[in-house]
């Protein structure tokens, strides 16, 4: 079986021999012309997935065979091969005939013709699949490797850039620093730096490291959220491969240590930037000291443990400007009526951040003049305060024209870890139950499209192309927010609500239960993140009226608190292990009292779970499962079906597990599912033929589930199914004919499938949008239901690859 690194070398080289061979011909046969042209075209296309392809080999060539790629994907690569070699030999071909052979030119025209086609087809579905999967095999080994890219306008970044660089590229400086008060662009300096440097280093390994929620003032020392992970992090983009288990950070540093002194980097060397350092102790656990390894720190304080450091100015006077002209879209003639002086008022109350800049220029936007005015004289007050509250004021007045309901929503925000991507469907599920919602997310949506639109918080899409997700899904939308403007969110609501959110970090201890039960005891949403579990036996408050519980921590075991059972209005659980693999959870008590709970979302556990389950969870409607290691069977417990354990589930959410090989049969059995979504699960390549049980199924997503060859026949028994996403499920070869029974069918995700459509979609009578490739559109506009063309949304790119940055 040929291995992927050297399909990839093999590969390119076949391409770039064949348009060359092209390049070279001499000859005047038009109907050979016209088909390289189209050929070369193709090739050219080919060589920058391939070399994504190698590089994502690269990355992960120290994994198992078994876990690099199925068996199928290996056949695939090896089929490139095979193709680009007939195709290199029917150019020789084509280029030896003579054109007085007249009676053979139709004949190897036709053969050109059908080259292209197949290469075509290869490119569009067979291709994509495949840096699809390597990329999820990549997510499964990797944890956000990549660095963070900086914004796409900056200001005064040109000097500091090239001292920065000048500095780093010298032997005698391992550790170099960018140190500045927050909201001065220290992150962005270094995004900047690594944007220049990557051609200089064979890898860059970039950790935000996450702030603690309380105000930098505090005068005591935080723990971090989890050491293993950070170095766990490490290991991966400095080594790779099978990893040790890391007892503590002393003993993990140590490890990688001895590995990369063992390895004696050649050539280029490796870079690790560790962004948001707090002190120099932290400093002095995290830094490898090692030959050939570069370390760029940014800190709020000049650390000791830094060999140089940068101190990051004020931006001048007219950068300031222009930063703020830029996100207040002010520019050109536009910018005329808004006077000078009242502009330089604005920018010197935001002083000369670049983070407030963004956002009060994003806030000023096309609003009155009047509102300027206003804005002015609320930036003028903070002159009054302390240095970290004067810090925060302009960020701070950013907030006075969202409405009651943005503005809690925001400082929600607060119950979240910083530098970690929020899933955006965890934010929504809280705000249907706790802020009154709509349950289609469209609401919810739009509080996060404003927030993100006054750069409050930034929406990262992983997404698959820009074509509008017709069906309302969220699944691939992330939230990802500023560290200074989290600390904004735990100053707001500590300010003004300080009762309504409850947040435990590891090393916090109620040492008088007494004292503290009143003040815990009215928290609206409660959220706990550790390294691993805190001692939760002296918190014997049930949280009366807590109704979201956010567990966040980073360890392969982590027990449930008991007083978990005790939260009668619990209406949100959301479990989130950020660990390296998915954690053995248990605790799960009898959950006769948890009546109100709505919502449960799992990410990385290992399925099943052990309990000892007493009655069902009756009242939840949504279980979702990310990122979860499914061991044997999709059960939550052993022996008890989910069907049993969840009687009234509408909503069924399974993205990224791993070991799903096919949908058990008691899911089938859930009569009240009306949304079933198995996204991204490689191993999945059966459905069972029950699933026409789910009379009530509305929603199907079997996005990038790459293995799955067919539907089953009783598919054509989902009378109300309304949505049918087939994304990038490459190997489904056939449609059934029943297909045409769906007459409540309204849209299909149909890209990267090369299902061959049976006679019966024209009975498809409900069939309004059709999302596929451009190469089948005009296959799907020839289809006409009885009652109406379908509209088909034609995309040329089936995979945007910048969601892995």
């Amino acid at each position: 079986m040929v291995e992927p690194i050297s399909i990839s070398i093999t590969a390119l080289s076949l391409i770039k021999g064949i348009v060359k061979a092209i390049n070279a011909v001499k000859q005047t046969i038009d109907s050979f012309n016209t088909e390289y042209d189209k050929l070369k075209i193709n090739l050219e296309d080919l060589i920058p997935r391939i070399e994504s392809v190698k590089q994502f080999d690269e990355e992960i060539a120290d994994l198992s065979k078994n876990d690099r790629l199925t068996v199928q994907r290996r056949t695939d690569m090896a089929n490139l091969v095979k193709q680009l070699n007939d195709c290199r030999k029917l150019v020789d071909k084509c280029t030896r005939l003579s054109f007085w052979k007249y009676h053979k030119i139709d004949f190897y025209t036709e053969k050109l013709k059908a080259c292209n086609e197949s290469l075509n087809g290869f490119v569009t579905r067979v291709m994509v699949a495949d840096i699809w999967e390597m990329t999820m095999t990549n997510r499964r080994v990797k944890y956000d490797c990549s660095v963070p890219e900086p914004p796409k306008f900056t200001v005064g970044w040109t000097e500091p850039v090239g001292e920065l660089k000048q500095k780093l590229l010298q032997e005698e400086l391992p550790v170099i620093g960018i140190c500045g008060a927050g909201g001065y662009g220290k992150s962005t300096l270094a995004k900047k730096l690594c944007e220049q440097v990557k051609g200089r280093f064979k890898t860059i390994s970039y950790i935000s490291i996450p702030r603690s929620p309380d105000s930098p003032t505090e005068k005591k020392e935080v723990e971090p959220l989890d050491w293993i992970a950070m170095f766990n992090k490490l290991w991966d983009d400095l080594v790779g491969g099978p990893k040790p288990e890391f007892g503590s950070a002393d003993g993990a540093r140590e490890q990688l240590k001895q590995c990369l002194n063992k390895r004696k980097t050649q050539g280029k060397g490796m870079l690790v930037v560790l962004d948001g350092v707090w002190s120099d102790s932290m400093l002095e656990r995290l830094v490898i000291g090692t030959p050939g390894l570069k370390t760029l720190v940014t800190s709020r304080v000049k650390l000791n443990g830094v060999n140089w450091s940068y101190p990051v100015q004020q931006l001048s006077m007219k950068d300031a400007m222009d930063l703020f002209r830029h996100h207040a879209l002010l520019h050109g003639p536009t910018s005329e009526y808004v006077d000078k002086e009242l502009v330089e008022q604005i920018v010197e109350g935001c002083n000369c951040q670049p983070l407030a800049l963004e956002l009060i220029g994003a806030s000023l936007k096309n609003k009155e003049i009047s509102e300027w005015r206003t804005k002015a004289e609320s930036l003028q007050k903070g002159q009054i305060f302390d240095e970290y509250e004067k810090i925060l004021w302009p960020l701070y007045t950013s907030l006075e024209d969202l409405t009651s309901t943005e503005r809690e929503c925001f400082m929600d925000l607060s119950s979240f870890p910083n530098n970690i991507r929020i899933r955006a469907a965890a934010l929504m599920d809280m705000w249907v139950h706790t802020r009154g919602q709509n349950e289609d997310g469209a609401r919810p949506y739009n509080i996060l499209k404003k927030l993100a639109d006054r750069h409050l918080i930034e929406l990262f899409k992983r997404t698959r192309n820009e074509t509008t997700d017709l069906d309302k899904s969220f699944g691939d939308l992330f939230v990802v927010q500023h560290d200074l403007l989290n600390e904004l969110a735990v100053y707001v609501s500590r300010k003004e609500m300080p009762n309504k959110r409850l947040t435990v970090k590891q090393g916090d201890a109620f040492r008088d239960p007494g004292k503290e039960k009143d003040l815990i005891s009215f928290p609206q949403i409660v959220s706990i993140y550790t390294g691993e579990s805190i001692n939760f036996e002296r918190i014997d408050v049930p949280f009366p009226h807590a109704e979201v519980l956010i567990l966040c921590f980073s360890s392969n075991f982590y027990c449930l608190p008991r007083f978990v059972n005790w939260m009668a209005n619990l209406k949100v659980l959301i479990i989130a292990n950020h660990s390296m693999a998915a954690a053995v959870l248990s605790g799960l008590l009898p959950s006769g009292s948890l009546k109100s709970l709505r919502t449960v979302r799992l990410e990385k556990i290992l399925l099943p779970i052990p309990c000892t389950l007493m009655e069902p969870f009756k009242g939840v409607q949504k279980l979702s499962m990310i990122l979860c290691k499914v061991n044997e069977a999709l059960e939550i417990c052993p022996g008890s079906d989910i069907q049993i354990m969840f009687p009234d589930i509408t909503e069924l959410e399974v993205d990224y597990c791993d070991g799903l090989e096919k949908l058990p049969t008691a899911v089938c059995n859930i009569v009240n599912l009306q949304e079933l979504s198995i996204t991204n699960c490689p191993d999945l390549c059966e459905l069972p033929e029950e699933i026409g049980r789910l009379s009530k199924l509305e929603v199907l997503r079997l996005s990038a589930c790459t293995s799955l060859e067919s539907l089953p026949d009783s598919f054509s028994k989902l009378r109300k199914l309304r949505f049918l996403d087939l994304f990038c499920c490459s190997h489904v070869k056939d449609l059934p004919n029943s297909i045409g029974k769906l007459h409540s069918l309204e849209k299909i995700d149909f890209r990267g499938c090369s299902a061959n459509l049976p006679d019966t979609v024209i009975n498809l009578e409900g069939l309004r949008d059709v999302i596929c490739d451009e190469d089948v559109k005009t296959l799907w506009e020839s289809v006409k239901t009885k009652s109406r063309r379908p509209r088909v949304h034609g995309c040329k790119d089936l995979v945007n690859l910048n969601f892995l940055k």
